[in-house]
This record gives C-alpha cells, structure tokens and sequence, in this order.
C-alpha cells in the first residue's frame, strides 16, 4: 500500500492551522514476473543485432551472458520466479521480432516447487510451445535440463518436488530427441549427483555462486555454433 502524505490548511477564528493526514493510495498488484517480462520486452525493442538469447527463469536472469557466445549481443531473457507458461509472452514477441541466431531455453524448477506443482501434461504442452516457437524463429535451439538444487537451504530438495524434476527432465530429452535437438545436462556441468547440487555451488538451493556460474555458462558456450 502507498501513501499520499497532504497538508490541509483550516482556517479558524483564532487564526490558521495546519493538519496534515496520510491517505491510502491502493494500486492492483503487479507481481515481478510481470515487471521482467515488461522490461525484457522493453530491452529487445531498443536493441539491433541480438544473435543469441537465453530465456528462463532467476538462473538465466542472475547470469552475466555478454560474453557467452562471441558472434554478437547475447540477450538475457531470463524471468525470476517463471515456469514455462509465463515465458510465452516473450517468446511470442522476442523471438519473432528478433528472429536470433541461436535460442537456448532454460526452465523447468519453479515448475516442480511443492506449493503449485505443474502436472506432466502442462509442462509437456508448455515446454512444447516454446520449443515450437524457438524453432520457427532460429537456427540453432539449445535444451538445459531442469537446474539442479541443494539439498538443504531456504529453497532446497524440500521445496522441489525431485520426482517431478526427474520426470520434466525426462520430458525435455524427449522433446528434443523428437525435434532433432541437442540438450545440455547442466547438472554434470555443475557436478551434481541425482540432481543435487554440491553445497559449495550454492547461495540458498537453487541459485549459483560465481563458480558454478563459470561452469554453467561454460556448458552453454560450448553450444555456441
């Protein structure tokens, strides 16, 4: 809630007096996602020559790409808190506007939290729309598995639903291996064993330290063909 701070001025037999009183100013809600897709969709417009870009979700939207790929602007598509649908509207617009070299999709682990847990068959269709959409606009489209997580932490395996992480990965190699698609398992690149990430890799669960971002976009370069 916000508060519009006023001056009421009364006057008085006895002279002027100043009252002051704070008035709610009620505004709806607008959740973060859709600040990032907004400014996601701002960015790409002011932006010529985006040759590659990388959409998900806090793991892409936390990592510096500028130097992920060497043959002109890496575009950061990543969107904090997303699950696949919420990555439609950039696509949608992003991808047919700019129509990049390469497009690598990353997402998947808000899509197993434990509190709105995605059915196989909504992340199945979801991934598939972005799948389908990266394909028609870029030559090249890159899969990262589902990001792994630590065991402990504010957001660890606790949070996640494991089997259905297990199950979505599952659901992105065959996707790929039906489109003809090569798909990154990020979780050998950042050492993790049945999708747990060392703890050292880690600041609360799911999210990387600088080390294990050096290992993860070492995996996504390797991809820039």
């Amino acid at each position: 809630m916000i508060f519009l701070f006023s001056a009421l001025v009364a006057a008085s037999a006895g002279g002027a007096a100043a009252g002051y009183k704070l008035y709610p100013v009620r505004h709806p809600a607008v959740s973060s996602t859709a600040f990032r897709q907004s400014a996601i969709l701002a960015h790409s417009a002011q932006m010529d020559g985006i040759k590659t870009i990388v959409i998900g979700d806090s793991i892409v939207e936390q990592a510096d790409l500028s130097h992920l790929c060497d043959d002109g602007i890496v575009f950061n598509a990543g969107v904090s808190g997303a699950r696949a649908q919420d990555l439609w509207p950039i696509a949608d617009k992003v991808f047919v506007d700019e129509r990049p070299r390469r497009i690598y999709i990353s997402v998947g682990i808000n899509d197993t939290a434990k509190v709105r847990l995605t059915t196989d068959e909504d992340f199945r269709s979801n991934y598939e729309a972005l799948v389908a959409r990266a394909r028609t606009t870029a030559d090249t489209v890159r899969l990262v598995l589902v990001s792994p997580t630590t065991r402990d932490g504010t957001h660890g395996a606790s949070y996640f639903d494991q089997a259905a992480a297990r199950r979505f990965n599952n659901i992105i190699r065959e996707i790929g291996a039906r489109n003809g698609l090569r798909v990154i398992d990020i979780s050998d690149a950042l050492k993790a064993t049945d999708n747990m990430l060392p703890a050292e890799f880690s600041v609360d669960g799911p999210h990387l330290t600088a080390a294990a971002y050096v290992l993860w976009k070492s995996a996504l370069s390797a991809e820039c063909e």
